[in-house]
């Protein structure tokens, strides 16, 4: 884990061929479906970046029509944002949750707004796994724990790295038995994350989380946040399919490693082109999986 990376005497990044999945094959689609949050964290990259008073709403329709004409298995991140704000969150989910294409979605909230979360499990959207972000600056652990178990969905807790006080919040998820990932914040002109902690504490809580491979002489195995703190996100000049897309609030497509913006109905091609990366380092942690592999 974070503390051993530096004992592993044979691992050497430049050995390393390939890293990520071979199977790992389903598109992402990331949905900004509002800029609107209750909340103005110090270290929310989405506050620092672009904060809008008024979100455009009226495209979610035409968003939906993109989606039912893409033939290819995707999942689907819905973020913000603050999702629950979006006055036809229920009528986007129950058509993402119809769409046979769509296996997964991922709906990213600070569960402020519960009576909505409570209502999903009414409706059986039984493909809906709520991200549930604890965000220190508003949140007290124990109200917040109380709160996911009155929600009663599938469910992982977003826990942001930032300071001592998620140790505290680390140890009441484990012991009330709730899923959690951990989270290796963005730097952003309003906030640099925290890397400073305890590697030796850290690691007791990153045992349950999803590992990546490295494929080298040996494989090796490491977590999300273990790559970032150790800095083995460099893939500028190797090949990959970057299948990972944000969907704006004007409904465009636009591809997250290349800003390609999709033709209305993309083919096969459009979406799983291979290309060589031209950016400094791979920030996003779900790229992680998408298999990569050097090139001379």
């Amino acid at each position: 884990m974070l503390n051993t990376i530096q004992t592993k005497d044979s691992f050497d990044f430049k050995d390393v061929k390939e890293v990520g999945d071979d199977n790992y094959t389903d598109i992402i689609f990331s949905w900004y479906v509002t800029n609107r949050c209750q909340y103005k964290c110090s270290y929310c990259s989405s506050y620092a970046i672009n904060r809008e008073s008024e979100s455009n709403f009226k495209n979610y329709k035409l968003v939906l029509k993109r989606l039912s004409l893409i033939k290819f298995n995707f999942r689907i991140d819905i973020i913000g944002g603050e999702p629950t704000l979006h006055p036809n969150l229920i009528e986007i989910l129950e058509s993402l949750h119809s769409n046979e294409y769509c296996n997964d979605i991922y709906l990213f909230s600070n569960i402020k707004d519960i009576d909505k979360l409570k209502m999903l499990k009414k409706l059986n959207l039984n493909k809906i796994i709520l991200i549930a972000s604890f965000h220190q600056e508003y949140n007290n652990i124990d109200n917040f724990i109380e709160k996911i178990k009155q929600i009663d969905l599938k469910l992982i807790v977003n826990v942001n790295i930032t300071d001592d006080s998620i140790f505290e919040l680390l140890d009441k998820l484990i012991i009330n038995d709730i899923d959690y990932s951990i989270n290796p914040l963005e730097d952003h002109d309003n906030y640099t994350h925290i890397n400073k902690h305890d590697v030796n504490r850290l690691e007791k809580y990153l045992n349950t989380q999803q590992t990546i491979i490295y494929k080298a002489k040996n494989n090796f195995e490491f977590t999300p946040y273990e790559i970032k703190l150790n800095k083995l996100n460099r893939f500028k000049g190797w090949k990959c399919s970057p299948i990972m897309y944000e969907i704006n609030s004007n409904g465009d497509i636009v591809n997250e490693c290349t800003d390609k913006v999709l033709p209305f109905i993309p083919t096969k091609k459009d979406l799983y082109d291979k290309i060589i990366c031209e950016q400094d380092c791979c920030e996003c942690t779900a790229m992680y999986n998408i298999k990569k592999e050097f090139h001379e």
